[in-house]
């Protein structure tokens, strides 16, 4: 049997090395992280059109998601997409949208959203939503 040479050796090693980097990365991407992009404009200011996003998929497993988390999700009714959303309203709450604010469980205050980008519209107004338990309102 015919013995490598020191080149052949050295581009073994570097080809094992680069095959293990692949396949840890993607076994990494697909287990503990999401490599995805901001498709629209809805997370202005905080993110732009196009930026990469890592989501870490390990996040919730010892806690719960809690209001103002940016979450990577799948719409129910798009479930091959990717949403990434701000998290408003948590289980059980009762969310208020009037006057171009927000209010949870009629709080008197409006959740403070200096995250936002521009004003919400006369459109946003009168609407009243009840998130129900093992859901969230983004």
């Amino acid at each position: 049997m015919k013995k490598l040479s020191e080149n052949q050796k050295e581009f073994v090693k570097t080809l094992v090395m680069l095959i293990s980097i692949v396949l840890i990365f993607f076994t990494l991407n697909h287990t503990m992280f999401l490599l995805t992009n901001t498709p629209s404009e809805s997370m202005l200011d905080t993110l732009q059109v196009g930026d990469k996003v890592y989501g870490n998929r390990l996040a919730y497993l010892k806690e719960e998601p809690e209001r103002g988390d940016i979450i990577i999700f799948h719409p129910p009714d798009e479930p091959e997409k990717f949403y990434i959303k701000r998290l408003i309203g948590l289980p059980g709450e009762k969310v208020v949208i009037d006057d171009a604010k927000i209010y949870i469980n009629d709080s008197e205050v409006p959740l403070e959203e200096d995250y936002l980008y521009e004003e919400w519209t006369e459109d946003n107004d009168d609407m009243e939503y009840q998130v129900p338990e093992s859901c969230y309102f983004m």
